[in-house]
């Protein structure tokens, strides 16, 4: 077979995990994966979940106050963590269910690295927001200066404060709408998903992309992937939070590490969230394969 065309096929194949759509099995585990987003959403409220640390956009402190800037943290839906996207015309305004106010670029600035803060809605270019989709989610991009909502140094810890900067496929310029429970009842883009059940209470790891291998798995501090593979319980389950997942090597589960016949560990997207497993950085190899 001709050399390029076996890269190619093998290319194929690893970009096919990158987009993987539905139900994958793979050594006993389970991984469930949304499409990517390909359509406007629907007016309603969301909380918006950054695709590069898996964090939720917030105003710190459930304030109220007008110049406040916004910054990401751990996802809990609760007030100061979800927005209202009103739709008109192809554009949106994105503002803060708790206090009534809009998200907005400070002092209406074309800038790269201006703040975006809650100010009184005005309804300014400035707070004027388009989605557009970008792989399993969207680009928020500023009407005024046709920039993107970012965080600043593309930072996955929590407390690091939003800007706009020049649109790009980072990561952490990437967002993912997730229906709140005022908002709408299904998603906001075609998706394929297995029926979505509450996480359960024990035997459960969470994993983010900002997560780290020595973490202890909870939602408040997330692990790593590979290391929950090997510390997950039988019949536990490991729940990926919405965001891109880059790896340069395969991820590997060692045979029997599946649980027993009536426990079987599982991999699972977190409800409503979109995991997408990157592993576009590994050298071209017959050997190399994303996923055993």
């Amino acid at each position: 077979m001709d050399e390029n065309v076996r890269n190619n096929q093998l290319l194929a194949r690893r970009l096919a995990v990158v987009a993987t759509a539905g139900l994958l099995a793979t050594g006993g585990l389970i991984a469930a994966f949304n499409l990517p987003a390909s359509a406007a959403p629907s007016s309603g409220s969301y909380t918006l979940v950054n695709a590069g640390s898996g964090l939720c956009a917030a105003v710190p402190g459930q304030s109220t106050a007008d110049g406040v800037q916004l910054v990401q943290s751990a996802c809990a839906e609760g007030p100061g963590q979800v927005f209202t996207l009103t739709a008109s015309g192809g554009t949106y305004q994105i503002k803060a269910e708790h206090s009534g106010k809009c998200a907005g670029v400070r002092d209406a600035s074309t800038s790269a690295g201006k703040a975006v803060e809650q100010q009184t809605c005005t309804g300014a270019a400035s707070q004027t927001w388009q989605l557009v989709a970008s792989g399993a989610g969207y680009r928020v991009v500023n009407a005024n200066g046709g920039k993107c909502l970012n965080v600043k140094d593309s930072s996955t810890a929590a407390g690091a404060v939003l800007q706009q900067n020049s649109c790009d496929s980072v990561a952490t310029k990437q967002w993912t709408l997730r229906p709140a429970g005022s908002g709408p009842t299904t998603s906001p883009t075609p998706t394929v998903t297995p029926t979505v059940t509450p996480p359960p209470t024990g035997d459960t790891l969470y994993v983010a992309p900002g997560g780290k291998d020595g973490a202890t798995g909870t939602q408040a501090d997330p692990t790593t992937l590979t290391s929950a593979i090997t510390r997950i319980a039988a019949g536990g389950t490991i729940y990926l939070r919405g965001g891109t997942y880059n790896f340069a090597q395969t991820v590997t589960i060692a045979p029997g590490n599946n649980g027993t016949a009536s426990a079987r560990k599982k991999l699972s997207a977190y409800p409503g969230e979109t995991p997408v497993l990157n592993f576009s950085a590994q050298s071209e190899d017959p050997a190399n394969r994303g996923w055993p």
